[in-house]
């Protein structure tokens, strides 16, 4: 029988997955923690930081500076959240099972994984990040047109104030 995904390990596995995403998109196994907050809209950068904290703290990330990769119990974290349910009675193996169910126990229990937004919210979180970066990189295009525009018309005022 499936388990459906509590709050909090929905919001686990959110996150892990981000960090999957990000680790993939340098061809690597560990990311840029900071990198990863500053793609993160204002409103949330708080409850993804206690997040990855309480990530770290109960071993389904490991941390080495301001990096930050899956250890092997937050690989299986992300199995077993990607299909949305985490079944305890299909863990192959002892060595999952004594790998996910603590870790699971500890993400029941630690309020810093409690989201703090709608659960709908928090699964459309990867989507919402890519737009932000794509909004964000958009008006840094507009600011260098604007530049453009700055610089044309200061040549053309004084070319036109020389010809005077």
């Amino acid at each position: 029988m499936q388990k459906m995904l509590t709050e909090r390990e929905a919001f686990a596995g959110v996150l892990i997955g981000i960090v999957m995403e990000r680790c993939g998109e340098a061809h690597s196994s560990k990311t840029s923690r900071t990198g990863l907050q500053l793609t993160v809209p204002v409103a949330e950068r708080p409850s993804v930081r206690r997040g990855l904290d309480a990530l770290i703290e109960h071993g389904a990330l490991s941390a080495l500076g301001e990096t930050i990769g899956l250890t092997p119990a937050g690989q299986l974290l992300a199995q077993r959240t990607a299909n949305g349910n985490t079944d305890h009675m299909s863990l192959d193996g002892d060595k999952e099972r004594v790998l996910l169910q603590p870790l699971l126990i500890a993400i029941d229990r630690d309020d810093r994984l409690l989201p703090n937004r709608p659960l709908e919210d928090v699964r459309t979180l990867p989507a919402r990040l890519e737009n932000y970066q794509s909004h964000r990189a958009g008006r840094g295009v507009l600011s260098s047109w604007s530049l453009w525009v700055a610089i044309v018309a200061v040549v053309a005022a004084l070319a036109w104030y020389v010809r005077r």
